[in-house]
C-alpha cells in the first residue's frame, strides 16, 4: 500500500480490506473504531456501499499511516508523539486555538502589532471584564 493511497478520495473495498489488515484489526473492531455498526462496515468491504472516506483514513491511521507534513509522528498511548519523542494529550491539541487567541489579546493590551493570521476563523480573543 503506497502513502498515496491514504490521500485518495475514492478509496475501493481492497484497499479498505488491505488497510485493516495492516492494522490488523479484525472487521468488529475496524467497524467499532470507525463509529459504525458492523453490518455497515461490512457493506464497505464486500463492495455492497462505498468506502466512507473518514474511516478509511482512520483505519490508514491505525495501520501507522500519517499525511506526509507527520512523517516521524506517531500515536500511542493514547497520545500525539512528535518525532522529538514530545507527547500531546487531545486535550492540549483542542487548546491550541484558544492559547493563541489569548497571547492576541495580551499582545493587543501591550500594543504589539498583531502580524500573525488567527489560527482559526471561528477563534475569537477573549474579552475580560475590567
Amino acid at each position: 500500500m503506497l502513502f498515496a493511497d491514504f490521500v485518495i478520495r475514492k478509496p475501493t473495498k481492497e484497499m479498505l480490506i488491505d488497510a485493516r489488515r495492516n492494522a490488523r484489526l479484525s472487521p468488529e473492531s475496524a467497524a467499532d473504531l470507525c463509529g459504525v455498526h458492523r453490518t455497515t462496515y461490512t457493506r464497505m468491504e464486500n463492495g455492497s456501499s462505498r468506502v466512507n472516506v473518514a474511516c478509511f483514513r482512520l483505519i490508514m491511521t491505525a495501520a501507522g499511516w500519517l499525511p506526509e507534513p507527520f512523517r516521524g509522528w506517531s500515536i500511542g498511548q493514547g497520545k500525539l508523539w512528535t518525532p522529538e519523542d514530545v507527547s500531546f494529550e487531545p486535550g492540549e491539541i483542542r487548546a491550541i486555538p484558544y492559547l493563541y487567541a489569548i497571547i492576541a489579546d495580551y499582545e493587543r493590551e501591550l500594543g504589539i502589532p498583531n502580524t500573525k493570521p488567527p489560527i482559526a476563523p471561528n477563534v475569537v480573543p477573549i474579552r475580560r471584564r475590567k
